[in-house]
């Protein structure tokens, strides 16, 4: 790693109670991840594809810290956005949590029919922000297999069309 955080990037490198940046575990996965890139935004990509594709979605509960789910290796949208901050934020890539609203209908697909009936309408549905000259946000929840069953659950079958 070859390159230092912009100036003024301080509060977005920092640990917090479950964004765990300076566990060991999660110091050491990512500088795994990171080995062979050469830009911070190598990095942050190789990070953005190791979460979106090796921490598999699933429902847990909200006070996780970064390294429960990097250990359980899986996570629904605020685990893995937490997990996500604290490996860019321990090689030095400024991170911060995004948050948007989302009706419960998107979650549907993937969620148990009782829960489903508990949650509220409206839920806030949280993401990576991460800073590469400037905020960009990006999402680690679908990985290929939640896409897919999604898509199965919402598509008609052949015998319904």
């Amino acid at each position: 790693m070859d390159w230092q955080p912009p100036e003024g990037m301080d509060e977005y490198l920092k640990p917090t109670e479950l964004c765990d940046c300076d566990n060991p575990d999660i110091r050491q996965k990512a500088r795994e991840i990171v080995k062979d890139a050469k830009t911070q935004k190598e990095a942050a990509i190789k990070i953005f594809y190791f979460v979106r594709d090796e921490i598999k979605f699933g429902w847990d509960f909200f006070d996780v810290r970064a390294s429960g789910t990097l250990k359980k290796k899986m996570g629904m949208c605020t685990n893995k956005t937490i997990l996500q901050i604290a490996l860019l934020r321990s090689v030095e890539i400024p991170a911060r949590w995004g948050a948007v609203p989302a009706n419960r209908e998107a979650v549907k697909p993937v969620s148990m029919a009782m829960l489903y009936k508990s949650l509220p309408e409206i839920l806030e549905h949280t993401f990576c922000e991460v800073y590469l000259d400037k905020w960009l946000a990006n999402d680690t929840l679908f990985d290929k297999p939640l896409v897919e069953k999604v898509l199965r659950e919402i598509t008609p079958s052949p015998s319904h069309q």
